[in-house]
Protein backbone atom coordinates (compact mmCIF):
# COMPACT_ATOMS: atom_id res chain seq x y z
CA UNK A 1 0.00 0.00 0.00
CA UNK A 2 2.46 2.42 0.74
CA UNK A 3 4.67 2.12 -2.40
CA UNK A 4 1.53 2.38 -4.75
CA UNK A 5 0.73 5.77 -2.82
CA UNK A 6 4.42 6.48 -3.31
CA UNK A 7 4.21 5.60 -7.07
CA UNK A 8 1.01 7.40 -7.54
CA UNK A 9 2.16 10.52 -6.07
CA UNK A 10 5.11 10.29 -8.12
CA UNK A 11 3.38 9.90 -11.70
CA UNK A 12 0.98 12.78 -10.95
CA UNK A 13 3.96 15.58 -10.22
CA UNK A 14 5.72 13.91 -13.54
CA UNK A 15 2.46 15.12 -15.47
CA UNK A 16 2.00 18.33 -14.08
CA UNK A 17 5.70 18.56 -14.85
CA UNK A 18 5.15 17.72 -18.28
CA UNK A 19 7.97 19.81 -20.64
CA UNK A 20 9.67 21.39 -17.89
CA UNK A 21 13.97 20.94 -17.89
CA UNK A 22 15.80 18.40 -16.04
CA UNK A 23 16.41 20.62 -12.98
CA UNK A 24 12.72 21.12 -13.03
CA UNK A 25 11.86 17.97 -13.30
CA UNK A 26 13.84 16.59 -10.61
CA UNK A 27 12.69 18.98 -7.99
CA UNK A 28 9.55 17.87 -9.11
CA UNK A 29 10.39 14.75 -8.08
CA UNK A 30 12.02 14.95 -5.02
CA UNK A 31 9.15 17.09 -3.76
CA UNK A 32 6.81 14.51 -4.43
CA UNK A 33 8.77 12.11 -2.54
CA UNK A 34 8.81 13.90 0.49
CA UNK A 35 5.29 14.34 0.06
CA UNK A 36 4.73 10.17 -0.19
CA UNK A 37 6.90 10.26 2.77
CA UNK A 38 5.42 12.32 4.99
CA UNK A 39 1.78 10.85 4.29
CA UNK A 40 3.52 7.24 4.72
CA UNK A 41 4.98 8.23 8.53
CA UNK A 42 0.95 9.99 9.44
CA UNK A 43 0.35 5.80 9.64
CA UNK A 44 0.77 5.03 13.24
CA UNK A 45 1.92 1.28 13.85
CA UNK A 46 -0.18 -0.67 16.01
CA UNK A 47 1.00 -0.09 19.17
CA UNK A 48 2.52 -3.23 20.80
CA UNK A 49 1.96 -2.64 24.65
CA UNK A 50 -1.63 -3.16 24.03
CA UNK A 51 -1.23 -6.83 23.66
CA UNK A 52 0.90 -6.92 26.98
CA UNK A 53 -1.95 -5.18 29.52
CA UNK A 54 -4.15 -8.26 29.13
CA UNK A 55 -1.24 -10.46 30.79
CA UNK A 56 0.00 -7.33 33.09
CA UNK A 57 -3.64 -7.48 34.47
CA UNK A 58 -3.51 -11.40 34.68
CA UNK A 59 -0.44 -11.27 36.29
CA UNK A 60 -1.72 -9.24 38.85
CA UNK A 61 -4.98 -11.60 39.46
CA UNK A 62 -2.30 -14.64 40.02
CA UNK A 63 -0.18 -12.87 42.53
CA UNK A 64 -3.48 -11.74 44.52
CA UNK A 65 -4.73 -15.11 44.74
CA UNK A 66 -1.48 -17.04 45.80
CA UNK A 67 -1.98 -13.99 48.76
CA UNK A 68 -5.20 -15.08 49.25
CA UNK A 69 -3.65 -19.03 49.68
CA UNK A 70 -4.75 -20.43 53.24
CA UNK A 71 -2.74 -20.10 56.42
CA UNK A 72 -2.04 -23.23 58.08
CA UNK A 73 -3.68 -24.02 61.54
CA UNK A 74 -2.69 -23.44 64.82
CA UNK A 75 -1.73 -27.17 66.61
CA UNK A 76 -4.21 -29.36 68.45
CA UNK A 77 -4.56 -28.77 72.20
CA UNK A 78 -5.58 -30.90 74.44
CA UNK A 79 -6.38 -29.93 78.10
CA UNK A 80 -5.51 -31.95 80.76
CA UNK A 81 -5.34 -32.61 84.48
CA UNK A 82 -2.31 -34.00 86.52
CA UNK A 83 -2.59 -37.87 86.31
CA UNK A 84 -3.95 -37.71 82.54
CA UNK A 85 -1.86 -39.35 79.59
CA UNK A 86 -1.32 -37.41 76.47
CA UNK A 87 0.33 -38.30 73.42
CA UNK A 88 2.67 -35.90 70.95
CA UNK A 89 3.68 -37.39 68.34
CA UNK A 90 5.54 -40.87 69.45
CA UNK A 91 5.33 -40.19 73.16
CA UNK A 92 2.75 -40.78 75.34
CA UNK A 93 3.50 -38.42 78.26
CA UNK A 94 1.63 -38.30 82.00
CA UNK A 95 2.49 -35.39 84.49
CA UNK A 96 1.66 -37.05 87.55
CA UNK A 97 2.07 -34.14 90.17
CA UNK A 98 3.67 -30.76 90.58
CA UNK A 99 5.36 -29.13 93.25
CA UNK A 100 7.69 -26.09 94.38
CA UNK A 101 10.92 -26.14 95.80
CA UNK A 102 13.21 -23.64 96.77
CA UNK A 103 16.36 -25.96 95.62
CA UNK A 104 16.89 -29.62 93.94
CA UNK A 105 19.10 -31.83 95.66
CA UNK A 106 21.50 -34.77 94.05
CA UNK A 107 24.05 -37.15 95.55
CA UNK A 108 27.01 -34.42 94.55
CA UNK A 109 25.05 -30.74 94.32
CA UNK A 110 22.75 -28.23 95.13
CA UNK A 111 20.80 -26.95 92.01
CA UNK A 112 19.41 -23.35 92.74
CA UNK A 113 16.88 -21.18 90.87
CA UNK A 114 17.70 -18.06 88.99
CA UNK A 115 17.65 -15.35 91.30
CA UNK A 116 14.26 -13.94 93.03
CA UNK A 117 12.61 -17.41 91.53
CA UNK A 118 11.99 -20.89 92.51
CA UNK A 119 11.59 -24.34 91.21
CA UNK A 120 8.33 -25.10 89.94
CA UNK A 121 8.94 -28.86 89.49
CA UNK A 122 7.10 -31.16 87.33
CA UNK A 123 6.83 -35.20 87.40
CA UNK A 124 6.77 -37.02 84.23
CA UNK A 125 6.83 -40.56 82.62
CA UNK A 126 7.03 -40.78 79.25
CA UNK A 127 7.11 -44.05 76.94
CA UNK A 128 8.77 -43.80 73.56
CA UNK A 129 5.89 -45.96 71.49
CA UNK A 130 7.71 -45.12 67.70
CA UNK A 131 10.02 -47.43 65.91
CA UNK A 132 13.46 -45.91 66.18
CA UNK A 133 15.37 -43.98 68.96
CA UNK A 134 14.02 -40.82 70.26
CA UNK A 135 14.84 -37.75 72.27
CA UNK A 136 12.46 -35.93 74.43
CA UNK A 137 12.61 -32.42 75.28
CA UNK A 138 16.16 -31.94 73.20
CA UNK A 139 18.36 -29.49 73.77
CA UNK A 140 18.72 -28.71 69.73
CA UNK A 141 16.32 -29.91 66.97
CA UNK A 142 14.10 -27.90 64.39
CA UNK A 143 11.58 -25.71 65.95
CA UNK A 144 8.31 -26.51 65.70
CA UNK A 145 8.69 -30.30 65.40
CA UNK A 146 10.68 -31.22 68.78
CA UNK A 147 8.43 -31.18 71.64
CA UNK A 148 9.09 -28.63 74.43
CA UNK A 149 7.73 -27.49 77.43
CA UNK A 150 6.68 -24.33 79.21
CA UNK A 151 5.06 -23.14 82.15
CA UNK A 152 2.78 -20.37 81.63
CA UNK A 153 0.76 -17.67 83.28
CA UNK A 154 -2.66 -17.02 83.41
CA UNK A 155 -1.16 -13.25 82.15
CA UNK A 156 0.53 -14.78 79.46
CA UNK A 157 4.21 -15.05 81.11
CA UNK A 158 5.93 -18.35 79.87
CA UNK A 159 9.36 -19.85 81.68
CA UNK A 160 11.24 -22.61 80.12
CA UNK A 161 12.67 -25.78 81.38
CA UNK A 162 16.23 -25.35 83.12
CA UNK A 163 18.78 -28.47 82.34
CA UNK A 164 19.77 -29.91 85.41
CA UNK A 165 23.17 -31.17 83.95
CA UNK A 166 24.29 -34.20 84.93
CA UNK A 167 21.08 -35.00 86.98
CA UNK A 168 20.23 -38.67 86.69
CA UNK A 169 16.52 -37.71 86.97
CA UNK A 170 16.10 -34.58 84.23
CA UNK A 171 14.06 -35.09 81.66
CA UNK A 172 15.29 -32.41 79.79
CA UNK A 173 17.27 -34.37 76.16
CA UNK A 174 16.24 -37.39 77.49
CA UNK A 175 16.54 -40.52 75.12
CA UNK A 176 14.88 -43.62 74.77
CA UNK A 177 14.30 -46.67 72.55
CA UNK A 178 11.65 -47.95 71.23
CA UNK A 179 9.08 -48.90 73.07
CA UNK A 180 11.02 -47.99 76.33
CA UNK A 181 9.07 -46.27 79.28
CA UNK A 182 11.35 -43.47 81.65
CA UNK A 183 9.97 -40.93 84.09
CA UNK A 184 11.97 -38.09 85.94
CA UNK A 185 11.14 -34.31 86.07
CA UNK A 186 11.27 -31.15 84.40
CA UNK A 187 12.22 -28.30 86.76
CA UNK A 188 11.31 -24.25 85.60
CA UNK A 189 12.59 -21.44 87.23
CA UNK A 190 9.72 -19.39 87.97
CA UNK A 191 9.38 -15.41 89.22
CA UNK A 192 8.17 -16.66 93.24
CA UNK A 193 5.25 -14.12 93.13
CA UNK A 194 4.14 -16.13 89.79
CA UNK A 195 5.21 -19.63 91.81
CA UNK A 196 2.86 -18.75 94.82
CA UNK A 197 -0.15 -19.64 92.51
CA UNK A 198 0.48 -22.93 91.52
CA UNK A 199 -2.98 -23.48 91.08
CA UNK A 200 -3.18 -21.19 88.46
CA UNK A 201 0.15 -22.19 86.58
CA UNK A 202 -0.32 -24.24 83.26
CA UNK A 203 2.57 -26.58 81.87
CA UNK A 204 2.39 -27.10 78.29
CA UNK A 205 4.18 -29.91 76.58
CA UNK A 206 4.33 -30.34 72.92
CA UNK A 207 5.27 -28.53 69.66
CA UNK A 208 3.34 -27.05 66.30
CA UNK A 209 1.04 -30.56 65.94
CA UNK A 210 -0.08 -30.87 69.02
CA UNK A 211 -0.43 -29.45 72.14
CA UNK A 212 -0.72 -31.04 75.97
CA UNK A 213 -1.84 -28.26 78.39
CA UNK A 214 -1.82 -30.05 81.88
CA UNK A 215 -3.59 -27.76 85.15
CA UNK A 216 -1.13 -27.69 87.85
CA UNK A 217 -3.92 -27.51 90.35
Amino acid sequence: MKKKLFVLTLCTSLLMCGCASNDELADAVKQAAEQAGQSLTTEAPADPAGADTDSATDTTSDSTGTADAEEPSDSAETELSLGDKGTVGDWNITVKKAAVKNKINDKFRVFKPNKGDTFVVANITATNTGSEDATLFPMVGIKGQMVTATVCTESGTEYQSTQLLAYDSDMINKSLKPKKKTNGLLAFSVSKKDAKSLKKLTLKIGNDEAMLSYSLK
